[in-house]
């Protein structure tokens, strides 16, 4: 049996995995989704790709009772090669990824089939990316919490 947060990320990372130009997106970066690592991409990889990162958790306990809410920060990164092929502007093709997520994660479920609890899926804010001197790629990432509600010994 999955936990929550198994459930929660792999219904992002399906969410995500539909942004493609034949599903009305402005970019084909559905097609490379990474879960649970930092992108490490060369000239040989895809024009576009997206990174789910996820990061530390708070825990805080409701009172006697045996439920933990869990807040769990999370990266949605956007990359975009610095030379695409077609010469369009590098950081407004990273620009049209992160549109692209919102318009993917952001639906109307902020529980992610249910696996979140209030206020569930929410964005904290987006950020451009540094490029790194020889990085192939230019990004953003947009930040995201995801909220649970778990009993003791019970993920």
């Amino acid at each position: 049996m999955n936990s929550k947060r198994i459930g929660a990320l792999t219904e992002l990372k399906r969410r995500l995995e539909q942004i493609t130009i034949a599903n009305g997106f402005s970019t084909d970066a559905g097609k490379n989704v990474l879960l649970g690592e930092n992108a490490k991409l060369g000239p040989d990889d895809p024009e576009t790709a997206i990174a789910i990162v996820v990061g530390s958790s708070t825990e805080e306990h409701l009172g006697f009772s045996k439920v933990i809410v869990s807040r769990v920060g999370l990266s949605l990164q956007a990359f975009a090669k610095a030379a695409p092929a077609d010469g369009a502007d590098p950081f407004l093709v990273a620009e049209d990824v992160v549109a692209d997520i919102k318009r993917a994660a952001e639906l109307e479920d902020r529980t992610l089939n249910g696996y979140c609890s209030n206020p569930g899926f929410s964005r904290a804010s987006v950020t451009p990316a540094k490029r790194l001197e020889a990085s192939e790629y230019v990004g953003a990432k947009v930040d995201y919490s995801l909220t649970f509600e778990e009993a003791w010994g019970r993920p």
